[in-house]
C-alpha cells in the first residue's frame, strides 16, 4: 500500500544505537508514526539517527519517546515545527546530549524550535544540529547550551558575513568545552567563507577548537592532536609540529 515505509524489518532487541539512511525511491516523506512502528520494542535504545527522509504528521498517533526510556542522542528530519515540539515536551530536556532536528523550509515567520524552552535546563546537551531559520530565530538562546562540544548549522545562504552573525552569540568563557562549529548549505556542501581578521582574532581565544568555518590555523591542529584518543592516533601517521 501507499502508506507503507517497512515491509518487514525485525531489530535485535538490545539494539542501543541506530542509524539509517533511507533512500528516497518512493517519496522523501513518510507518516513518523508509521517510520517508528518496528523501533517501539527497542527500548535499549540510546541514539536514533535516521537520514535523508522528512518525517510527516502521524497517520494514527504521535510516537511516545517514553517507549525509549535511555534515548539521549536524536537526529530526525520533520516536516513542521509542531512536530518538533511535540518531541521535545514529551520528555525532560536534561535527558538529551544531543538534538539534531531539522525542520523543511526557510520561513522566518514560523515559531522556533525551541519556543517555550528557552529557559529550559540544556546542562546536558553537547552536539546541537539546527536549520539556518532556527538559529536566526534563538541566537540569543546559545548561552544557555554552556556544555556544548559541537554546533552545527544547517542550509545556510551564501553570505560571506555569516561568520559576523555566528561569533557575537558564541563565548570562548561561557561555551569553554566547544571543539567543533561547522555550518553547512544546501546539498550538504559546506560552508567555508573567509575570516575578516576581526573574527579571525575571536575565533583563536577558544582553548579547544579543532573546527571552524574558514579557519585554518595550526591552533585547530594541535588541539585535534592534544584531543585525540591514542587509539585512534596509532591508526594513522603523527605529525608533530614544533615551534621554537
Amino acid at each position: 500500500p501507499h502508506h507503507r515505509v517497512w515491509s518487514k524489518y525485525v531489530f535485535p532487541l538490545h539494539l542501543q544505537k541506530l542509524e539509517m539512511k533511507i533512500c528516497k525511491t518512493l517519496s522523501k516523506s513518510h507518516p513518523i508514526d508509521l517510520v517508528f512502528q518496528p523501533l517501539t520494542p527497542l527500548t535499549q535504545l540510546r541514539k536514533l539517527k535516521i537520514s535523508d527522509l522528512f518525517m510527516r504528521e502521524p497517520k494514527s498517533w504521535f510516537p511516545d519517546l517514553n517507549h525509549w526510556p535511555h534515548l539521549t542522542h536524536l537526529c530526525l528530519k520533520l516536516d513542521t515545527v509542531k512536530m518538533a515540539h511535540q518531541i521535545l515536551a514529551s520528555v525532560p530536556t536534561t535527558r538529551w546530549h544531543q538534538l539534531d532536528l531539522i525542520v523543511e523550509g526557510d520561513d522566518m515567520e514560523r515559531p522556533g524550535v525551541f519556543a517555550g524552552l528557552e529557559s529550559a535546563d540544556w546542562g546536558n546537551l553537547k552536539r546541537l544540529g539546527m536549520h539556518y531559520t532556527d538559529f536566526v530565530i534563538h541566537c540569543d538562546m546559545l548561552t544557555r547550551f554552556r556544555g556544548l562540544v559541537r554546533l552545527s548549522v544547517k542550509q545556510v545562504p551564501d553570505n560571506p558575513q555569516f561568520c559576523s552573525q555566528l561569533l557575537p552569540w558564541l563565548d570562548p568563557d561561557i561555551h569553554t568545552k566547544l571543539q567543533i562549529i561547522e555550518c553547512t548549505q544546501v546539498q550538504n556542501q559546506k560552508w567555508d567563507g573567509p575570516l575578516p581578521p576581526k573574527a579571525l582574532e575571536e575565533v583563536q581565544r577558544w582553548p579547544n577548537l579543532c573546527r571552524f568555518p574558514g579557519y585554518h590555523g595550526k591552533q585547530c591542529a594541535r588541539n585535534r592532536v592534544r584531543q585525540a584518543k591514542l587509539e585512534n592516533l596509532a591508526a594513522r601517521p603523527l605529525r608533530i609540529e614544533l615551534e621554537t
